[in-house]
């Protein structure tokens, strides 16, 4: 129930983007077979369990450590780059990912 919660904080759509447009810290490379295109053309798509394996990855390299949760897909404004966003202890990080360079940025969590 509460992974529901931060999806009614959509208004703040714009503001998300300008952040997500800042993600330059973390660029992690994605495998080709773990990104289902299909999902990038729908407002919102579940992740899969492939992918969010791959997501774990990229945080525990990271130095994340323990149970992270609500890792989720929203799409970004053209068709090759979607938001992945992670809840982990309670913080939220942002991925963007871009399917055609297969690359993810990762802007961190405080």
């Amino acid at each position: 129930m509460e992974n529901r919660n931060p999806s009614s904080q959509i208004p703040k759509k714009k503001r998300k983007l300008v952040e997500l447009l800042e993600c330059k810290d973390y660029i992690v490379p994605l495998n080709p077979d773990v990104i289902v295109k299909k999902t990038i053309y729908r407002s919102s798509a579940r992740i899969t369990e492939r992918q969010r394996n791959q997501v774990k990855r990229v945080l525990r390299s990271q130095g994340y450590q323990g149970r992270i949760s609500s890792i989720r897909y929203t799409r970004v404004n053209y068709k090759y780059s979607f938001k992945v966003s992670v809840k982990y202890r309670g913080s939220v990080g942002k991925f963007l990912v871009n399917t055609k360079n297969e690359t993810v940025e990762f802007k961190g969590m405080a």
